[in-house]
């Protein structure tokens, strides 16, 4: 099952990020604004995900990127339709 935020939630998400330095402060409010419920929501999510260890990402995360890209830029041009111009150089009469 997936879970999508509805769009209070959204708006709930979008009032608590752009707060200045997390703190209530002079905001412009979506329209409609979210309920406070939403908004306590959202504040115990990030405060959640904020307390969770930050591990450090893989030593070879660059190397092992660049190689998927390579990798789906060579089956790119391995599927690419050639140019017509580049398979026939004489035009047709």
């Amino acid at each position: 099952m997936t879970n999508r935020l509805s769009d209070e939630d959204r708006r709930a998400v979008d009032l608590v990020l752009d707060r200045p330095d997390g703190e209530s402060a002079e905001v412009v409010l979506p329209s409609p604004p979210p309920s406070p419920q939403s908004v306590q929501s959202v504040e115990k999510i990030l405060s959640l995900l904020q307390s969770m260890p930050a591990n450090d990402p893989p030593p070879d995360l660059a190397a092992r990127t660049l190689r998927r890209i390579d990798q789906a830029l060579a089956a790119m041009n391995a599927t690419a339709v050639p140019n017509v111009a580049q398979r026939d150089p004489q035009p047709p009469i």
